[in-house]
C-alpha cells in the first residue's frame, strides 16, 4: 500500500468514525431534546436554539410539556402531512367577512406508537396550501425527515404533539418564519 493511499484510508476512516460517533454524541449531548436518530439531519444549533427558547426538562411521554419543543426523526414514507378546511369568519379580521379556514396535522405511522402534530389554531386556506407545497418540496426524495414540536402527551398508543418545524437535509420550514434559523 503506497503512503499515499494510507493516508487516504486513514482520512476515510476518520470521516466514517467521525459520523458514526458523532450523531449518537448529538442524541446523548441533547437525550430530552432529540427522542430519535437524526440521521445526520439535525445540527448542535437547532437543539441548543431550542434550549435556549425553551424550558429544558426530562420528557414523559404521558405527561403535556409546553415550552420545549423536542425533535424526532421518522422515515419520509411513515409521515404524511393533511389539512382540513371549512368556511368560516375571519379570525384575523372582521367577523362580518365569510373566508376559507384549514386546520392541519401530520401523521406518523410507527410500529409501537403514532404520533399526531397539529397546529394550534385554524389559519386562512393560503397557509395550508404554502406549507403543503414547502413540504412537498422538503420531503422529496428525502429518506428521512425530522419534525420539532411539543409534546402534549399519550392517548391510547398516540402521542399529540404542537408542531414547530421540518426540517430534511433539502432545509427546513417553520411555523414562525425566521425559526428555522438557529442564529436567530
Amino acid at each position: 500500500m503506497s503512503f499515499i493511499n494510507k493516508i487516504l484510508f486513514i482520512v476515510v476512516t476518520f470521516i466514517f468514525l467521525n459520523q458514526l460517533f458523532g450523531k449518537e454524541n448529538l442524541r446523548q449531548k441533547y437525550p430530552d431534546g432529540l427522542l430519535t436518530d437524526d440521521f445526520s439531519i439535525l445540527s448542535e444549533a437547532d437543539l441548543i436554539h431550542d434550549i435556549n427558547n425553551g424550558n429544558s426538562r426530562p420528557y414523559k411521554i404521558k405527561e403535556m410539556q409546553p415550552g420545549y419543543y423536542r425533535w424526532q426523526c421518522f422515515p419520509t414514507k411513515d409521515v404524511a402531512y393533511r389539512y382540513d378546511t371549512w368556511k368560516n369568519n375571519d379570525p384575523m379580521g372582521s367577523s362580518e367577512i365569510i373566508v376559507s379556514l384549514c386546520m392541519f396535522g401530520v401523521h406518523v405511522k410507527s410500529k409501537k406508537l403514532q404520533h399526531l402534530y397539529v397546529d394550534r389554531r385554524a389559519r386562512r386556506l393560503e397557509f395550508c396550501q404554502e406549507l403543503n407545497t414547502k413540504w412537498k418540496k422538503l420531503t422529496k426524495d428525502q429518506t428521512y425527515l425530522c419534525l420539532n414540536g411539543e409534546p402534549h402527551g399519550l392517548e391510547g398508543s398516540e402521542v399529540s404533539w404542537t408542531w414547530n418545524k421540518i426540517k430534511t437535509h433539502k432545509g427546513c420550514a417553520s411555523l414562525f418564519g425566521d425559526d428555522c434559523d438557529p442564529k436567530k
